[in-house]
């Protein structure tokens, strides 16, 4: 649903109070995802929203959130990718030249030549970025 608020017109009467946010009464608005709207979908889906308050989730929903959380923090993802996780550890050590940095990134380039297919491209993606400034 899309409707464009008049300038003088009362949103809030509109919204109804299970909105988590309210809308800008200077934009263009689309309603927000309201508790119902949540609740209904839940029945069809996993969902989890990190922002969603915690008296909202499901115990499973909370716990994946928890564990996602903290293998983020822990960097988890990056650490299937050893070779990677290794390179990139030793870069960002204390004392590393950062004027011969982008020469260190590809040098290394070449031993990834090695390694499986997904960590040599995820490396490749990783020098780029690191060297494209």
């Amino acid at each position: 649903m899309y409707r464009q608020n008049a300038p003088n017109h009362d949103v809030s009467a509109q919204t109804g109070n299970n909105e988590f946010m309210g809308p800008s009464r200077d934009i263009n608005y689309s309603p927000k995802l309201t508790i119902k709207d949540i609740e209904s979908m839940q029945k069809n889906c996993f969902m989890g929203i990190s922002s969603m308050p915690v008296y909202l989730m499901t115990p499973l929903i909370h716990e994946t959130l928890k564990m996602n959380s903290k293998n983020q923090k822990e960097l988890m993802n990056l650490k299937q990718f050893s070779n990677v996780f290794v390179i990139l550890k030793q870069m960002m050590e204390p004392g590393v030249d950062y004027n011969t940095f982008p020469m260190k990134i590809w040098n290394n380039q070449e031993q990834s030549l090695t390694w499986n297919p997904p960590e040599k491209d995820f490396y490749s993606h990783i020098a780029i970025i690191l060297t494209d400034y």
